[in-house]
């Protein structure tokens, strides 16, 4: 869900985004940084297919570190 939000307000300006990173040999990167706190569950994170959309489209990593807290 936060990537989505995150992601929301660039959607319209993919064209301009490609046009900055062809113009100017930019990168771009979608870091996810969640804080997790868990003691018997695994937690997993799934971007949405509408979040592995916008990152093709421009062509952005996606990186997630994981802080993982054993209580």
């Amino acid at each position: 869900n936060q990537m989505e939000k995150t992601i929301e307000p660039l959607i319209p300006r993919i064209d301009l985004l490609n046009e900055i990173r062809e113009r100017f040999e930019v990168t771009f990167t979608l870091e996810v940084v969640p804080s997790i706190c868990c003691e018997h569950e695994k937690p997993c994170i799934s971007p949405s297919m509408k979040v592995i959309d916008f990152c093709s489209k421009v062509r952005a990593e996606l990186d997630i570190d994981w802080y993982i807290d054993n209580i």
